[in-house]
């Protein structure tokens, strides 16, 4: 069975790069185009008992902000790494990012590796 990464970014084009990139390297990926779509398919998953592997999520989403999205995933989920990413970064309080306590922290454009 792969792993599965929950893949919550806007960005149509990345998601589908970056879900090929992490299926080539064993991922299986669940894409999702806002937070409120990547939150409702992580409670299901965990409704399953089938938790992501890891959640990867964008700073900048339509309709809630990914660091906020990450604070709830963290509170509920403490056990799920998380990846934060962004085209951003010099928009970003370092000290809040540190504060979210996430796996990675990742600036657009960036590898799959």
């Amino acid at each position: 069975m792969q792993k599965k990464i929950l893949l919550i970014d806007d960005e149509s084009s990345l998601r589908r790069t970056l879900s090929l990139s992490l299926s080539q390297r064993g991922y299986e990926t669940e894409p999702c185009e806002n937070g409120m779509n990547g939150l409702k398919k992580l409670e299901l998953f965990m409704k399953n008992n089938l938790p992501p592997a890891a959640i990867v999520i964008d700073i900048q989403l339509p309709d809630i902000q990914g660091t906020r999205l990450a604070k709830i995933i963290r509170f509920k989920y403490p056990g799920i790494p998380i990846i934060l990413i962004t085209g951003y970064a010099d928009k970003l309080n370092p000290e809040e990012i540190k504060n979210l306590k996430v796996s990675a922290f990742l600036e657009k454009p960036f590898s799959a590796d």
